[in-house]
């Protein structure tokens, strides 16, 4: 079901996009062609929630007494668009 969802959000979407989600879970978004970058090469906005996610969230998961999660920034180019044959 979450598959589906995912591609249904993403089909019509024809510019790049990027997302935070948890280290463990980075592979699985492979086939929607999402890649793993450093933070470093993405723009402030990411940088910034990557930031927050990691110390905050870090924070807050030592503070109820479970071990922080390590976080990944995914970037998705868009996809080819096929050139026209006239």
């Amino acid at each position: 079901m979450a598959s589906r969802l995912i591609d249904a959000l993403l089909a019509p979407v024809a510019t790049r996009v990027l997302m935070i989600t948890d280290a463990a879970f980075a592979g699985h978004y492979t086939r929607w062609g999402f890649k793993r970058i450093a933070p470093a090469s993405a723009p402030s906005a990411s940088r910034r929630n990557d930031y927050f996610g990691t110390f905050v969230g870090g924070a807050l998961s030592l503070l109820s007494g479970r071990a922080p999660r390590e976080l990944a920034i995914l970037d998705r180019n868009p996809p080819a668009r096929p050139t026209a044959l006239y």
